[in-house]
Parts: structure tokens; sequence; C-alpha cells
């Protein structure tokens, strides 16, 4: 947990995080812990909703949601619009070739595609949020969960790169394991509340889906860039999602 916990966002965790990289453990229990750094964040940010929303009653949603996204960014140290610049920057470029995409995912600098997508993240996020918080705190919570959990889909039906994060922590455990962890997390999800246990689950797979072919298509396996491009567009969408379910 502690790992997973340094890994996926800013909260300070000790001398153990500081290499988690490094730590001599068994790195493919690792992101079973993922949903759980989920709850950590939708904690923070639903206890912070809940503040707001009970001492400064007056203020705008707007406002109420710009401090939840900038709250949300801060605890993921950017890491995952990380993932979404060099995802898109790549994935936009027209390039075919594997090695020349993986440079440009590796690449610092922002392209003008990379740009785009982490600002409509951002803006999206914002208005969504913004309408949601009208109606429930709750999905501020769940959210958070929903996305990192249905990072465990990757290694049940792609494999992991040969270098980086993503082979350090996917690559020494059967995919059976991630089978049984995501079921037991949309089971818990749903005996909690199971519209939103059926809702994360639908999102998250069509998510999944359209990004699993794209990568499988172009990349052959997935890496730290596209699972965090993964839980960006997974919480985006099921944001969207709640957000049309309270307008209808």
């Amino acid at each position: 947990m502690i790992v997973a916990t340094a890994l996926l966002s800013r909260f300070p965790v000790g001398r153990l995080g500081k290499n988690a990289f490094d730590q001599n453990i068994e790195k493919g229990f690792v992101p079973i812990f993922f949903p759980l750094v989920g709850l950590l964040i939708g904690g923070v940010l639903y206890l912070a909703a809940s503040i707001v929303q009970s001492y400064l009653p007056s203020l705008p949603f707007i406002f109420q949601a710009s401090l939840l996204v900038l709250m949300w960014v801060w605890m993921t140290g950017g890491l995952h619009l990380d993932g979404v610049a060099d995802f898109s920057d790549a994935m936009s470029s027209g390039v075919v070739e594997r090695n020349k995409l993986l440079e440009i995912m590796k690449d610092p600098r922002c392209g003008a595609f990379g740009v785009v997508s982490v600002l409509g993240v951002l803006i999206l996020k914002l208005v969504s949020l913004s309408w949601i918080l009208q109606h429930s705190l709750f999905w501020a919570l769940i959210i958070p969960v929903i996305a990192r959990g249905a990072t465990l889909l990757w290694p049940i039906f792609s494999r992991p790169m040969s270098h980086g994060m993503a082979a350090h922590y996917f690559s020494d455990i059967k995919p059976s394991i991630y089978v049984i962890s995501y079921t037991v997390l949309l089971g818990g999800i749903c005996l909690f509340d199971w519209k939103a246990g059926l809702l994360g689950l639908i999102v998250s797979l069509v998510v999944f889906t359209y990004l699993f072919l794209k990568v499988e298509s172009r990349l052959g396996g997935f890496n730290g860039d596209v699972l965090g491009a993964s839980i960006e567009w997974t919480e985006v969408f099921i944001l969207l999602s709640i957000g049309l379910y309270y307008g209808i």
C-alpha cells in the first residue's frame, strides 16, 4: 500500500516511498492497492467538498469544483495528466513505427495535442464536477477508486512493455489475481451503491476498450503513460456520465 501510494500520489509515505521503484517487495501485488490509493484521494476530495459546503454554502459550485480539481491535480502530482499529454502527442502524431511512438512519449516536451488534451481533461472535470456537486458528494469519493481499479484490466488483456513502471510492477503475477481483485472491487462498490458499480463497470470498460484497441494496434503493449491516460479519461467520462444522469 505504501509503495502504491508513493507511485500514484504526493502523500507523504516516509522513507519507504522515496525509492519505491527499487524496493525489494512482491512487486506484482502493488497494483492491487491502486484502488485504495484512489479511495484515499477520493476521501480527501469528499472531506474538502463537505467542509466547503458546510462553511461556505453560498460559494458558487463552479468555484467549489475549481478547488476540488486543483486538489485532485496536486494530490496526484500531475502524474496522470503527464500520461494524457504523452499519449495524446504520440497517438496524434501520425507516426506508425512503434519505436518512434515511444520516443515521442518519452520526450519531456509537450506538443500541441498534449496541451489540448490536458486542457480538455481539466475543463471537462471542472464543468461536470460543478454540476454533480449540486446533487451528491458521493461521486467525489468513488470516482478515483473506480478509475484506478480499471488499471487492473490492462494486465488481464494486454502486456506491459519491457521497460518502465508497467514492466516493473505488472510482470510478476498471474492475470487471474487481477481478475479476482477487479471483481471484488466492483462487487464491493455495488454492495454500497449498485448504480455506482454498474456505471463504473460500463464506463471503465468502454474507455478501456477504446484505449486497448488503439494501444494494441500501435504499441503492442502498455506503459505508465497509457495507465495515466486511462485513469484520467476514465474519471472524465464517469463524471460526464453522472452529469448527464442528473441532467435527465
